[in-house]
């Protein structure tokens, strides 16, 4: 078990500094015979490198030789700044890309959503499913189809009609006929 115990010959802990020990230096360990000597790395054989056909092509060393060359810092300052708007345009068109495929993504989501809730909309609309939903208000489809009544002149002012059925009477009233 991983527990501390103070030791119960250890002092009780005081809130003041202890005084530095200077500590003793430790042996280095023996070597063991089994330990293979490091061998230094070969050295490297040098040929023409990138950086050093650059500089043959350049000679940039002779522009430095009296300071800094100030008739160069002008395009200099010019080329850093040309790059710079560079790499800002290059962030901000990744970051356009990825607003752009977020927003066909939400898009595609949203017209999933819309088919789904059209294609429900489309069957709850049906004659049938309307139905069996009123049913339990009392409402229930009639069978006996529908007829027009076609009224000419005076009688279209206020006309009593007898339901086919005959069960009620319907009163029928023309609005387009009072001017």
């Amino acid at each position: 078990m991983n527990v501390f115990r103070q030791s119960p010959n250890a002092e009780a802990p005081r809130n003041t500094p202890r005084a530095a020990r200077p500590e003793a230096a430790r042996p280095a360990p023996p070597r063991s015979q089994y330990v293979r000597p490091v061998k230094p790395p070969k050295p490297r054989k040098k040929g023409p490198s990138i950086f050093g056909l650059i500089d043959k092509l350049l000679r940039v060393d002779g522009f430095f030789r009296e300071g800094v060359p100030v008739r160069y810092l002008p395009p200099v300052l010019w080329t850093m700044l040309l790059v710079l708007l560079y790499i800002a345009n290059a962030h901000f068109a990744i970051r356009t890309e990825r607003m752009t495929n977020r927003v066909k993504a939400e898009t595609e989501d949203l017209r999933a959503d819309y088919t789904t809730l059209k294609s429900e909309y489309m069957q709850a609309s049906i004659q049938s499913e309307v139905a069996r939903r009123v049913a339990p208000a009392g409402l229930v489809e009639s069978h006996s189809p529908p007829f027009r009544l076609v009224l000419r002149g005076a009688e279209a002012d206020s006309v009593v009609v007898p339901d086919p059925v005959g069960q009620e009477r319907l009163l029928f009233t023309d609005v387009r006929s009072r001017r």
